[in-house]
């Protein structure tokens, strides 16, 4: 597993970003966008992220192994899990990082 490089101060840095989790599973789903994250985290995400990783908040469990379906799983819009795609009636809590090279 890659390390994760810390963000500096004055921008963003190579490598991984540190965890965000900013939407809990709600009504709609759980919404990790990166529209959003950059809002809520100035300048700690570069401007074209390449890759993107989410696991389920807390764990090191990866989404790609909860069998939940996702709307949207990119690095440049991040993620979003809408509740009336699963079958269960409900997303898990994600967590995201992004890939900045």
């Amino acid at each position: 597993m890659p390390r994760i490089i810390p963000v500096s101060a004055g921008g963003p840095a190579t490598g991984w970003t540190r965890w965000y989790d900013r939407d809990d599973p709600s009504v709609s789903g759980d919404w990790e966008t990166l529209s959003a994250l950059r809002r809520e985290n100035p300048r700690e995400i570069c401007a074209a992220p390449s890759g993107i990783q989410a696991q389920v908040k807390g764990t090191n469990s990866p989404a790609s192994l909860t069998g939940d379906r996702f709307f949207q799983f990119n690095p440049l819009q991040g993620i979003v899990c809408k509740n009336c795609d699963q079958s269960d009636g409900g997303c898990e809590d994600y967590e995201v990082r992004f890939w900045c090279p």
